[in-house]
């Protein structure tokens, strides 16, 4: 009985060391699962080095808040239409003037142009605008009596459903006066050839509620 005891014993002492390297090792292995959620949740919660702010719309910050301007599909296409239609063969001339330095208005203007591009007018420059002015969307004819084609291009503006903040006539005088009383003075300079402007100015602040 004595020479069956003692494989037995040693037997016993086998398990118990297997059962104690087994319980170190899955305590170990839980502890670096543990490691590694953790790192795992922190790269989740820190944003990355140098990441831009996000926005909504068109992906362009605005300084008014909100959402960017954009022409949605059934906008460009009522422009297009009130244009001429699209790749029309009317070639009629747009100028454009737009503020410096805001990335929506940039944005905005590019929408407006491809559009008239779409139906075929012919773009004959974008000035910057080097004065400060109100927001807005503005259109100025040159003469007071303009082009027919002018008074297209404003219908089909707001055809689209961009609102015209103000619009007027006989600017290339306007200009001369204004010149003549101070010749420090900024506005529009006309170039000879030119008819209007479509000025895209920074993006009106959004109308408090209740107003």
């Amino acid at each position: 009985m004595r020479n069956l005891a003692v494989p037995a014993f040693l037997t016993s002492l086998v398990v118990v060391a297997a059962m104690g390297w087994y319980i170190v090792e899955l305590r170990a292995e839980i502890d670096r699962l543990k490691r590694e959620a953790q790192v795992g949740r922190s790269m989740v919660a820190r944003p990355r080095d140098n990441q831009p702010p996000s926005t909504q719309g068109s992906g362009v910050a605005t300084r008014s808040g909100g959402s960017a301007r954009a022409l949605t599909e059934d906008q460009r296409a009522a422009m297009v239409r009130a244009l001429g239609g699209p790749n029309s063969s009317l070639a009629n001339p747009v100028w454009f003037a737009t503020v410096p330095n805001d990335p929506e208005a940039a944005a905005f203007q590019k929408q407006i142009q491809s559009a008239f591009e779409e139906a075929g007018w012919i773009v004959k420059g974008n000035a910057t605008v080097r004065f400060r002015m109100k927001p807005g969307v503005y259109v100025f004819a040159a003469d007071e009596d303009p082009p027919a084609y002018v008074a297209s291009a404003q219908q089909a503006l707001e055809d689209a459903g961009i609102e015209i903040t103000q619009s007027g006539r006989g600017y290339r005088e306007f200009y001369r006066q204004k010149k003549a009383e101070n010749p420090n003075w900024v506005g529009f300079e006309f170039a000879e050839d030119q008819t209007y402007v479509i000025v895209i100015g920074r993006k009106p602040e959004p109308t408090p509620p209740g107003s």
